[in-house]
């Protein structure tokens, strides 16, 4: 049950992983549109649209920046769970394996004590007798 929450929680992370990096690419995206839009209107002389585009794409660059940061925190987030997580798994796992050894250590001493007990009463069958 604990891991299908933590495969489930890992599934949301995931998730906003890669929305933040469509708002990251979406904010590039917007980035390079307005920037060719201001060359544009500086090639073509447009002096009244060059102050307003040079402010949208000091905003697509200030929305840029932060996206990126958003993404690179979500994902440093996102790496550091699923370490922690495969951490998690080594752990019970090694845990798991460690008593099923022991539960086989037991079980084999048991049955050797067994054999142990059965040995005498088959040393003392004669040969002779099983025949008769």
């Amino acid at each position: 049950r604990d891991y299908v929450k933590v495969l489930a929680a890992t599934k949301q992370a995931i998730h906003a992983r890669e929305l933040a990096l469509k708002t990251m690419n979406n904010a590039a995206l917007q980035l390079a549109v307005k920037t060719d839009k201001l060359e544009k209107a500086r090639a073509t002389g447009k002096e009244d649209k060059v102050a307003l585009l040079e402010r949208e794409v000091r905003e697509a660059e200030s929305l840029d920046g932060c996206a990126k940061q958003d993404y690179a925190q979500i994902s440093e987030r996102v790496d550091q769970e699923m370490v922690r997580f495969q951490g998690e798994k080594l752990a019970d796992f090694k845990h798991m394996m460690s008593n099923f050894i022991a539960v086989q250590i037991e079980y084999s001493q048991k049955l050797q004590n067994v054999w142990r007990d059965v040995m005498p009463h088959i040393d003392a069958i004669d040969a002779d007798e099983a025949g008769s």
